[in-house]
């Protein structure tokens, strides 16, 4: 079995830390220091990049638990940071908490899948792929306290939300904020759909080109998303408040 890096996973989560970085200064611009209106940044095309970002992150992620030697140990730093992010925006900006971001969503995905491993890894990629994308469905609706999608939906007991506690599951109370939000459902099934993806690219079964570099500051880029998340959001708002004050 081949166990060559895929390059091109390197490549499109650079892509995604770029995007990210871009969508997270809009951000910035529009609702931190006010500098514009909120028109575009609310409109399809910005809610569509926002969904492409998480999405690439997630399924990423997914995949790459198929080439590591320790998820338990990635899952646990990737959770340690996002600690951090709660902890900083608790501090420094609490009308922009964080309490269970990307990064913690991503951190407890990775720990659970040594949990996980011996089922998805026994599923043929199909019907691994078919099988997340249905339970995706399934609990899309996690949010507005249903279970199902289109006209086959069961609401959920009202306690389950109002306990408070169980907002990493997406289970969270009418009042709730966190300025960036990824619950373990339904979100976890598409970290899985990634997964069983990736067990096609650790076959070897895959094009030369996926291996070989394309643009190797992308791949740079994704080979280093972590601390580059870190260190984005400060070095943004400090970029946006350098604008702001000169205007």
């Amino acid at each position: 079995m081949s166990q060559r890096r895929i390059t091109l996973l390197d490549e499109l989560r650079g892509l995604a830390v770029v995007l990210m970085v871009f969508y997270h200064t809009a951000y910035d611009v529009v609702y931190v220091f006010h500098l514009t209106g909120s028109g575009w940044f609310r409109s399809a095309p910005m809610a569509l990049l926002q969904r492409y970002i998480a999405f690439s992150f997630i399924l990423i992620a997914g995949a790459m638990c198929r080439f590591s030697h320790n998820n338990l140990r990635r899952g646990a730093r990737t959770f340690l940071c996002g600690m951090l992010v709660t902890a900083v925006t608790a501090l420094v900006m609490p009308s922009q908490l964080i309490l269970f971001g990307i990064l913690h969503f991503l951190g407890v995905a990775m720990m659970l899948y040594p949990l996980l491993a011996p089922l998805v890894e026994r599923l043929p990629v199909w019907a691994g792929v078919l099988l997340s994308a249905a339970l995706y469905l399934l609990t899309a609706g996690i949010g507005q306290r249903v279970l199902g999608f289109g006209p086959f939906t069961v609401p959920l007991p009202d306690a389950l939300y109002d306990c408070g506690f169980l907002f990493p599951l997406g289970l969270h109370p009418r009042i709730f904020a966190s300025a960036d939000y990824y619950p373990l459902l339904p979100w976890i099934f598409l970290f899985l759909a990634g997964a069983c993806l990736g067990g096609r690219l650790k076959s070897g079964r895959v094009p030369e080109t996926f291996c070989r570099s394309h643009l190797p500051a992308l791949q740079w880029v994704g080979r280093h998303a972590l601390p580059i998340y870190l260190l984005h959001q400060p070095l943004a708002y400090a970029a946006v408040w350098a604008v702001a004050s000169l205007l």
